[in-house]
C-alpha cells in the first residue's frame, strides 16, 4: 500500500495499513533540516519534496493567490490580490500578518468588487502541477482554498468583520459570496489537474469557543460554506476542513454538511479526540490533536512517543485517523521533535494496532 492509497483509505472511514501522517509544513527550520537548503518562501516542489523525505502521506498545496507569496525584504509593506496590505515583520512565515484591511465602508467595497482578481490564471496551478509530477500517484496531494469568512476577516480585518457582521451584514455577505464564486472556480481547476482532496480552511472559533454566535454563523455563514463543500463534494472528491479553535457548538453542523475529515482537533482549545470520536465514529476522518503548543514544542522524546501512542489508542483503533499535529509544524518545534513524532507514529500506527 502506497502513501496516497493508504491517507485515502483512512478519508474514507476505512483502516489501511498503519495510521496516515500528515502535516501543514509552516517552519523553515523543517525545510532546511529535510532539504538541507534555506527556503525563502516554500514553492510546491519544496514542500512535496520535503513531505515525501519525511515519510508523510499527504501533500497540502494552496491555490496560487490563496496567500501572497512574494519575496519581501524585512519591514517591507505590500499588498495582495485582494487588497489586503501586509507587512513582512521577518517573525511569521511563510504568511505575514495583515497590517491593514482593503474594505472600510460600502465605497471601498465597489471599487473592491471591480478589482477581483482572476481566479483562472493558469499560474495558480503551478505549485500543484509541481506536486503532482513529483508525487507520481505515490503520496496523496490535496488542493487547498480558503472559506468566505476566512477572506471577510483578511479583507474587512477581524474587529472589522465582527461589527460589520452586526450592524451591516450584506457587506459581509457579499464578501462571501465573492469568495465562495472565486473558490468554486479555483475547486474545479484543481480537481481536472488531479487533486486527490480539497481542504477548505476556514477558521470558526477562538481557543474557548467560536467567534460569533452560532444563530450568526447558521443564518450568515453556513449557507456560502456549506454550497463550497457541496461544489466539492459534487465531484465525488473527499472534503477536509481545516478549523482552528474550540468548534463543539457547531460541530453537528460541521458534520452535516458532509464533510470527510476534520482537522486539526486542538487540545488547548477543547477538541476532546475521544469524546469526539465516540459521537461520529468512523463517519468522520479525524486528523491532528497532537499539542503543537507544549509537546512538540518542548516535550521530550517520551512525552512525545506516550502522546503519539495514546492518540492512536483512542482515534485510531479503527481507522478513519490521520495523525498530524493539532496546528501546524512551526518554528517553534524542534525537528527533532517532529521528527520523533512521525517515527513513533509509525512504530504504534500499524493495523491491527497492538500497544
Amino acid at each position: 500500500m502506497n502513501c496516497r492509497e493508504r491517507f485515502l483509505i483512512a478519508l474514507d472511514g476505512g483502516k489501511p495499513d498503519r495510521v496516515p501522517l500528515f502535516d501543514f509544513l509552516e517552519g523553515k527550520k523543517i525545510f532546511k533540516e529535510v532539504l538541507g537548503k534555506d527556503i525563502k518562501s516554500p514553492s510546491g516542489a519544496d514542500i512535496t519534496e520535503c513531505s515525501i523525505r519525511l515519510g508523510l502521506d499527504a501533500v497540502f498545496i494552496a491555490y496560487g493567490g490563496f496567500y501572497n507569496a512574494e519575496n519581501v525584504e524585512l519591514g517591507d509593506i505590500y499588498t495582495d490580490e485582494w487588497g489586503t496590505v501586509y507587512k513582512n515583520t521577518g517573525v511569521s512565515w511563510p504568511i505575514d500578518p495583515p497590517y491593514r484591511a482593503a474594505i472600510k465602508d460600502r465605497d471601498d467595497l465597489e471599487k473592491w468588487l471591480k478589482n477581483k482578481p482572476d481566479p483562472c490564471l493558469k499560474s495558480r496551478l503551478d505549485d500543484l502541477k509541481a506536486a503532482l509530477e513529483i508525487s507520481n500517484g505515490k503520496i496523496a496531494v490535496i488542493g487547498g482554498v480558503i472559506g468566505p469568512l476566512t477572506l471577510a476577516i483578511l479583507t474587512l480585518g477581524f474587529e472589522g468583520m465582527l461589527m460589520k457582521l452586526m450592524d451591516e451584514p450584506d457587506i459581509v455577505e457579499e464578501i462571501f459570496r465573492t469568495s465562495c464564486d472565486y473558490h468554486k472556480v479555483a475547486v474545479d481547476k484543481m480537481i481536472e489537474a488531479g487533486a486527490d482532496a480539497i481542504f477548505v480552511c476556514e477558521d470558526l472559533g477562538f481557543n474557548d469557543g467560536i467567534f460569533a454566535p452560532p444563530g450568526i454563523y447558521r443564518k450568515y455563514l453556513f449557507p456560502h460554506l456549506s454550497a463550497l463543500i457541496d461544489k466539492i463534494k459534487n465531484k465525488n472528491i473527499p472534503v477536509l476542513l481545516h478549523s482552528c479553535g474550540n468548534v463543539n457548538e457547531i460541530l453537528d453542523d460541521l458534520v452535516e454538511f458532509g464533510i470527510s475529515a476534520l482537522h486539526p482537533l486542538q487540545r488547548k482549545a477543547n477538541m476532546n479526540i475521544e469524546r469526539i470520536r465516540k459521537r461520529y465514529g468512523t463517519k468522520l476522518c479525524l486528523i491532528g490533536n497532537i499539542d503543537a503548543t507544549d509537546t512538540l514544542a518542548y516535550g521530550s522524546m517520551e512525552t512525545i512517543e506516550n502522546e503519539v501512542r495514546n492518540t492512536i489508542n483512542i482515534a485510531g483503533r479503527d481507522g478513519a485517523y490521520v495523525l498530524a499535529s493539532d496546528s501546524d509544524y512551526h518554528d517553534g518545534i524542534p525537528p527533532k521533535n517532529f521528527i520523533a513524532m512521525i517515527k513513533a507514529a509509525k512504530r504504534y500506527g500499524k493495523y491491527p494496532v497492538k500497544l
